[in-house]
Order: C-alpha cells, then sequence, then structure tokens
C-alpha cells in the first residue's frame, strides 16, 4: 500500500471517511459486498454501479487473470489479456458469477480481473498499466501500455 500512496494515490476502505474518499478524485475504493442473499461478485458489481466507478477491479487469489480452463488443475490453461462480457459468459469463464458479469455488461464497467498478491499490480493498473485480464465490451481495446 505504501507504493499508492507514494504515488499519491489514497486508499479508501468501505465505511472509513466515507464523505471524504467519495468526493475527493484519486481514491481507489476496496469494498465487500454487506448484502445479505447475493455473492460478493454481485455486490461488488452493484457498488461500483452505485458509486459510478469507472472500472471494478476483481481481485483473485493466486491467479492472475481469467483463464480458458482452470490454471490450477490444468498448467496448459491460456489467460486471457481481453475478453467481452458476452465471450465470457458464452463460455461459462469463472470470471465471476453470471449476474455479476451481466450487470457489468448491461452498464457497461469494465472488470480488471489480477492477483492482488502479486507485488505492484495494483499500483500497475491504477497508472493505466496492463495487468491481469480486461473485461469489457469491446473486442480489441487499446491499452497505456
Amino acid at each position: 500500500m505504501d507504493e499508492l500512496r507514494n504515488a499519491g494515490i489514497h486508499i479508501y476502505v468501505d465505511g472509513v471517511d466515507q464523505e471524504d474518499a467519495e468526493i475527493m478524485d484519486g481514491y481507489v475504493k476496496v469494498m465487500s459486498s454487506g448484502n445479505p442473499f447475493v455473492t460478493t461478485d454481485t455486490g461488488s458489481a452493484l457498488r461500483a454501479l452505485e458509486i459510478e466507478a469507472d472500472v471494478l477491479l476483481m481481485a483473485k487469489n493466486d491467479v492472475d487473470g481469467v483463464y480458458d480452463e482452470d490454471p490450477k488443475t490444468n498448467p496448459n490453461a491460456t489467460r486471457y489479456e481481453h475478453i467481452t462480457y458476452l465471450r465470457a459468459i458464452e463460455k461459462r469463464l469463472k470470471v465471476m458469477d453470471s449476474t455479476a458479469l451481466s450487470l457489468c455488461m448491461e452498464h457497461n464497467v469494465p472488470i480488471v480481473v489480477f492477483d492482488l498478491f502479486e507485488q505492484g499490480n495494483l499500483a500497475y493498473i491504477v497508472k493505466g498499466l496492463k495487468i491481469g485480464t480486461l473485461v469489457s465490451d469491446k473486442e480489441n481495446p487499446k491499452s497505456k501500455t
């Protein structure tokens, strides 16, 4: 987290300094779902819509993006740098649950799936670098790499 602060990026944890964080630019909002009867994926998608987020950062544990097969069971699985919402749904890829993925698709909220525990990933994403997998409506999005 220090590398983000050094880059002038502030971390806002849901429930702490809420008024200041939602008004000011340059904040990354870290949140949990807090919604009964919905998955954390759907809760995160709903919150992203609620705060009009530019992107939903989907942090995973020990997985650095979206794969055609489970990389933990198939060492030959291929990671997508980018995939459209529709293709992810059609292929039944385990990006997130289908309700959350559909909500993001309907409201055009891009999703970046990445490994949270890989040193520097969050800072790189916030700086606009390509990390993990981008899920969006575009076939070949332009990046800042």
